[in-house]
């Protein structure tokens, strides 16, 4: 299932993330992120959001900066 979640709904499809689960041994959820018109600084992206995914527990399989 590929779904294109509203910034704001992210949290109504984690709610139905353990039903799946009950349904199924293996289940993968992965996030993609895509910003546009807009910048961030390196040292807000490493210090605000990469440390706060991090704490988390989250993998960061690619970053994708200056894309």
């Amino acid at each position: 299932m590929k779904l294109d979640v509203p910034t704001g709904k992210l949290s109504d499809i984690v709610r139905v993330i353990p039903l799946i689960k009950s349904m199924f041994k293996m289940v993968d959820v992965r996030v993609e992120i895509s910003v546009e018109n807009g910048e961030m600084s390196v040292s807000d992206y490493e210090d605000k959001n990469k440390k706060a995914i991090k704490q988390s527990e989250v993998k960061i399989e690619k970053e994708g900066l200056n894309e």
